[in-house]
């Protein structure tokens, strides 16, 4: 009797030691995972905000180009320019001179920004109205 009370406490000891185990296993399966997911939300959030800023710095430079390029050419009325993995789209429109509108669109992926200057240009030089960003 005595015996059976002995192997019946060490199987119980086993189970429960089973069970302490599997728990320990789920809890450390879902911290491991929770970590991951959001240390892939941070770099998809990172991704992004790096593109973004490529997009915005290549549509700036598609501005700039605008008016240096009208400067030499009034007549000049846009381009498109790649640069590596980036594309820059630029419109320039006249519709009531000496006002020139100056659309840059910059592209990096699948992220675009875009430039709007509103100037004139009389004399060679162009003075700037204003300028919008999205």
């Amino acid at each position: 009797m005595i015996k059976l009370k002995i192997n019946h406490h060490i199987h119980n000891v086993y189970g429960q030691a089973l069970v302490v185990v599997l728990v320990l296993v789920v809890v450390s399966t879902t911290l491991f995972t929770a970590s991951t997911i959001s240390v892939l939300s941070a770099s998809e959030g990172a991704l992004f905000q790096t593109l973004s800023q490529e997009a915005l710095s290549i549509a700036e430079s598609g501005a700039n180009e605008a008016i240096y390029r009208l400067l030499r050419d009034p007549s000049y009325s846009g381009s498109t320019i790649s640069i590596g993995n980036t594309q820059c789209v630029i419109a320039v429109s006249s519709p009531t001179p000496p006002i020139v509108t100056i659309t840059s669109v910059g592209r990096s992926s699948n992220v675009s920004k875009t430039v709007t200057l509103v100037g004139s240009l009389q004399k060679g030089k162009f003075t700037r109205q204003s300028i919008t960003i999205q």
